[in-house]
């Protein structure tokens, strides 16, 4: 049987540098994947409103942002509204802050 999270995690921090720090991020999201399928925790959905907020942007510029190169897809319709994972549109304004950072 392989490796439990935990044992991922020690050997993560015992490697230390870059990949230690991506394996103990990888070993973070599995377990909140985890979470959510075992009911603990629900996954957060954004509407429009809300990703525009966290996004910094005009919500009427919603639209023109979701044909954007890499912008997630909607998780789910309700009707014709859109609703996103809260973590793919965090994760999405991350990569976008990190591709500014590196054109500077």
């Amino acid at each position: 049987m392989g490796l439990s999270l935990k044992e991922y995690s020690i050997l993560a921090e015992e490697l230390g540098g870059d990949v230690g720090v991506r394996i103990l991020e990888l070993v973070h999201k599995v377990e909140e994947l985890n979470k959510e399928l075992e009911g603990k925790k629900l996954p957060q959905l954004l509407g429009s409103a809300n990703v525009a907020e966290v996004l910094g942007i005009d919500v009427r510029n919603m639209h023109h942002k979701q044909k954007t190169k890499y912008f997630p897809e909607p998780a789910l319709y309700v009707g014709s509204r859109p609703l996103w994972l809260e973590r793919e549109i965090i994760e999405y304004k991350a990569k976008i802050d990190e591709w500014r950072r590196e054109k500077i």
